[in-house]
């Protein structure tokens, strides 16, 4: 979210059903209803602008944040993790209190008492509060079991038949509010390959990918990896002898760690490559060698929104292609 003007950062918020109190996504209202006992990480206009955020605890959702919504400016719930220590007193504020001796972010309580609005609230320099409560409440996570829409079950069938009939690089245009991260690892789910591995030059698709990893009882059995840990390949090669699947994450953004693991990755045959916002970077000359390499023999999807043409760059070797529009969805949905 570096960066992230207020108005794109808002731009699919959602009514919570309480006074003064929106939601980032519907995916988030929707994890709150189905869950009232978790962590919420909230924050406003003003604050947003400052990189403040209140990271809290409740057993009752929406009707605490509800009743702390006293100030002008509307609140906004950025995630909603779903635990079972919220029921355990004051985990919030550890979890400040390690993130920030940690040097991951900055608690207001911690550095100065008097001027602190609370012992909830903290700096994150990164604007990642809900990447970095979610990794660490990892294995912690009350699990939901995942409904996946008409159009999900339309492209995944769709997927599977481009790879029952041989084809090795896809191209697949998938609209906003389509739910690409969970399509995919459902995919993965289904065809039970043991590697999925998920390039991409935008950042923000690594924490996606971790978070519905752990929202989800049919992810459950799946371990992240990042291509360019220190130990990347003492890590994969140990889980490829365990039962778990593997998704491994592979930032197009280049690191000579990612270049000498993406050898490894080349030579494993028992995947299959996602290449998520495909417009942005992975489509120049300087990348199409690294998205083939991590690819090897294995098939390829390169995913994006609205842009297929410019996502098809340099990948000169697309033999299928489909593309799921909003108006699609939307007649989908009522068929």
């Amino acid at each position: 979210m570096t960066n992230q003007s207020w108005e794109s950062f808002i731009d699919d918020a959602v009514e919570s059903g309480r006074r003064g109190v929106s939601c980032l996504n519907q995916q988030v209202l929707d994890s709150i209803n189905d869950d009232e006992v978790g962590f919420y990480i909230y924050t406003d206009k003003t604050n947003f602008a400052r990189q403040q955020y209140k990271c809290g605890q409740s057993i009752r959702g929406l009707k605490r944040i509800g009743e702390q919504a006293q100030q002008s400016e509307r609140l906004y719930v950025v995630d909603w993790i779903p635990s079972e220590l919220a029921h355990t007193p004051r985990k919030d504020q550890q979890i400040h209190e390690e993130l920030h001796e940690s040097n991951k972010s900055e608690w207001l309580y911690r550095l100065d008492k008097e001027s602190s609005p609370g012992k909830e609230w903290s700096v994150f320099p990164d604007n990642n509060p809900a990447e970095l409560w979610n990794d660490y409440l990892a294995g912690n996570i009350t699990r939901a079991e995942l409904t996946l829409t008409c159009w999900q079950k339309y492209a995944l069938e769709r997927i599977i038949t481009s790879f029952s009939e041989g084809k090795r690089k896809i191209m697949a245009e998938l609209a906003a509010r389509f739910g690409k991260t969970t399509t995919y690892l459902s995919l993965f789910d289904v065809v039970q390959t043991k590697v999925m591995v998920v390039g991409s030059y935008v950042l923000t698709v690594e924490a996606s990918f971790k978070k519905e990893i752990n929202r989800f009882t049919q992810f459950a059995g799946m371990e992240f990896l990042n291509l360019s840990d220190d130990d990347f390949e003492t890590k994969f090669n140990a889980l490829v002898k365990s039962d778990k699947q593997i998704v491994i994450f592979a930032s197009l953004c280049g690191s000579d760690k990612a270049e000498k693991n993406a050898e490894i990755i080349n030579r494993f045959n028992d995947k299959f490559v996602i290449v998520d916002e495909a417009d942005y970077g992975a489509h120049t000359k300087s990348k199409v060698p690294f998205v083939n390499m991590l690819t090897g023999d294995s098939p390829c999807i390169l995913t994006t929104g609205t842009n297929s043409d410019r996502a098809r760059g340099s990948h000169s070797d697309i033999d299928d292609f489909f593309k799921v529009s909003y108006f699609d969805m939307l007649m989908m949905r009522d068929s």
